[in-house]
């Protein structure tokens, strides 16, 4: 069975400054009976993180269910 990855993008409620926005990557993997692993958590600017966005749209990844 193939092991998909996940990722979850999520707004900052802290940043609340317009001109610095921050977005959370968290990657994980899928578990059989409950959420997601949380492997990784990455804050990164709002321009970053829609650059990983569409990078990784490019490379295939598509929206899922939320898995958190």
């Amino acid at each position: 069975m193939l092991q998909a990855w996940l990722a979850r993008f999520q707004g900052d409620p802290k940043s609340r400054w317009v001109r610095d926005q921050r977005v959370f990557v968290d990657h994980g993997r899928p578990m059989p009976d409950g959420p997601a692993l949380l492997k990784t958590r990455r804050e990164m600017r709002f321009e970053a993180a829609a650059s990983l966005w569409f990078q990784l749209k490019r490379l295939g990844w598509t929206v899922a269910e939320a898995a958190w």
